[in-house]
């Protein structure tokens, strides 16, 4: 079953996006897999802290994607996904598994990312500006961000179309 990649910059709201969608195909009785930080019992302080670590975390990330990529699940994957290499390793992942995925791209100012990081304490300021910065927006046009869904913190989640496009 398909893929869905929430990507956008830290405490930009895509979990509260991701839970939503998890909730709309789990009510549709869709078995649906999440997979984030909170699933996997890491602290986003610790797992982005260095290079090295956060290599090691992209690299957990995309396995367990890819033990949960099966023709009966929906799989969620609701981490940073700011970097288009990323992107496209997850969209080989779905391609060699002959399914479908889509990019949901939660677009969101710094200044709102800080106000929410102000509430959740999720990261070190300098942290949160330094990810930010390195963010790699997705691109419409590249395969591996298509179809790609853009929303802002205010809006409305278009589940009839990520379910069609799914």
């Amino acid at each position: 079953m398909p893929l869905i990649v929430m990507c956008g910059g830290p405490c930009s709201g895509k979990t509260t996006f991701a839970t939503k969608i998890q909730k709309y195909f789990e009510d549709k009785k869709f078995v649906v897999n999440l997979i984030n930080e909170e699933s996997l019992k890491v602290q986003k302080m610790e797992c982005y802290k260095d290079s090295t670590q956060e290599k090691l975390h992209r690299t957990h990330i995309k396995s367990e994607v890819e033990k949960n990529i099966s023709d009966k699940t929906i799989t969620i994957v609701d981490t940073l996904n700011y970097i288009k290499g990323t992107r496209y390793e997850l969209y080989c992942l779905v391609r060699n598994c002959k399914t479908r995925h889509c990019v949901i791209y939660v677009k969101t100012s710094l200044d709102k990312c800080l106000e929410n990081n102000d509430k959740s304490k999720e990261y070190d300021v300098f942290l949160l500006k330094d990810l930010y910065s390195r963010m790699e927006e997705p691109i419409q046009s590249n395969r591996w961000d298509c179809p790609m869904y853009t929303l802002y913190p205010d809006d409305s989640i278009p589940f009839d179309d990520i379910n069609i496009s799914l």
